[in-house]
């Protein structure tokens, strides 16, 4: 270690300050702080405390065990509390960090890993955080990872969470609630009846961006009265929102419900569920994991706006039942090329077949496939079809379902590079 920081000094602060910068900043404070004063300085630099993370990275070295958290808490903090801009904390040691000293300068602030009590309670308004940084907090996000283990549901809780980030946070421009999550934790779910929340300070939150992703699901009955779309855009004229806002409404008669989508765009979250022949395109380069799913046929042309529209989807799910009507029209090779999982099970045997015939589709190497055993004997005949041995062979794991007791003998030869559950 000390030859390493002979090497360090021997540097110049130019080509040292690009080293620290990619290093981890609870690494970087912990382990040069106090060493010399050179390096005190450097590291006192904005570059390393104006934005300070002070949670575990996998690709960091500290864990917080008490001695580190005294010596951060003591000996580093007091040092450079006054230049903190952004602070992320963890629930493990939160506490500790935003108790052990003023941050003056603080206007960002970022909640990682919380348990959905823990979160709760931090912003009960007896609490620290409440108390002592509601008036500074323009920036907050709050990452809730653990499921509820107490009778209160995820929904009264978030509920709980918003009305006070809204009535106590009176400079909030910003607000990230789970950005890293597609769980139940970033849901908030009125139903069956909304809740009513009072604000006497609401109308003088400015939100310089909202974004958002709205999916309802609305049980079929002949005497609703559906919004059009036309509606829906209409109720959002006075929404001082920059970016475009995306609505569409589908009926699903068959399993008697109403599907209304409203999100914003640019799109920033990485599932996109439920998409249907209205779906408007548009590039969606986040989304990662998408699911198909109409009572009305998907025909080529539509696989062909989804692959253009989200260039990185992972994961593919299609649900649709009913068979394709102009599966004999000509159109260019589909790739999707990135695509490695793919979920075919709920589906009719036309999108396996199109899936599957490398003159419609080309799909990578390694690929994860969840289908139905008969559908898939049929669109090989019989683990024979020369137009779909070639996609048959990238396929790596194979999972049939309604497998029979004795398989074809032709499957594993089919399948060569696959391991079949």
């Amino acid at each position: 270690m000390e030859d390493s920081l002979i090497q360090l000094n021997d540097l110049p602060d130019e080509i040292l300050m690009m080293i620290l910068k990619k290093l981890h900043s609870c690494d970087v404070l912990y382990s040069l702080i106090g060493v010399n004063k050179r390096l005190d300085t450097i590291v006192q630099d904005s570059f390393v405390t104006a934005y300070l993370t002070l949670t575990v990275s996998p690709y960091g070295f500290l864990n917080f065990t008490d001695p580190i958290l005294d010596r951060f808490c003591s000996k580093i903090l007091p040092k450079i509390h006054h230049k903190i801009g952004w602070i992320n904390v963890e629930s493990s040691s939160m506490e500790r960090f935003l108790r052990s000293k003023n941050y003056p300068n603080l206007y960002s602030l970022g909640l990682c890993h919380l348990a959905s009590e823990t979160a709760r309670d931090l912003f009960t308004d007896g609490s620290y955080l409440i108390q002592n940084f509601k008036n500074q907090i323009s920036s907050l996000m709050i990452h809730i990872s653990k499921r509820c283990q107490e009778s209160t549901s995820i929904k009264d809780i978030n509920i709980f969470i918003y009305t006070q980030i809204f009535t106590r946070f009176k400079n909030l421009k910003n607000l990230n609630f789970n950005p890293t999550s597609a769980s139940q934790y970033d849901q908030l779910i009125f139903s069956p009846s909304p809740p009513r929340i009072f604000s006497s300070t609401l109308l003088q939150l400015r939100v310089v961006k909202f974004k958002f992703n709205i999916h309802s699901f609305i049980p079929f009955n002949n005497q609703i009265n559906l919004p059009s779309n036309e509606y829906i855009q209409h109720t959002f004229k006075n929404f001082a929102n920059k970016n475009q806002i995306i609505s569409s409404i589908d009926c699903f008669p068959k399993a008697n419900e109403f599907h209304c989508h409203i999100y914003s765009y640019p799109y920033i979250w990485t599932d996109y569920d439920n998409i249907t022949n209205n779906f408007r395109g548009g590039l969606f380069k986040s989304v990662l994991k998408l699911s198909l799913v109409d009572e009305r046929p998907f025909e080529r042309e539509f696989f062909l706006r989804i692959a253009k529209s989200f260039p990185c989807v992972k994961e593919l799910h299609v649900h649709n039942q009913e068979p394709q009507k102009n599966d004999n029209q000509q159109w260019s090779i589909i790739e999707y090329s990135y695509l490695i999982q793919l979920d075919l099970l709920k589906t009719h045997e036309n999108y396996v077949e199109q899936f599957l015939n490398n003159t419609k589709l080309s799909l990578l190497h390694n690929i994860y496939l969840r289908v139905d055993y008969d559908t898939l004997q049929r669109v090989t005949d019989n683990f024979t079809n020369d137009t779909t041995r070639m996609n048959c062979s990238k396929i790596k794991y194979l999972i049939l379902y309604n497998q029979p007791e004795f398989c074809s003998p032709n499957l594993k030869d089919y399948f060569a590079h696959a391991e079949i559950w």
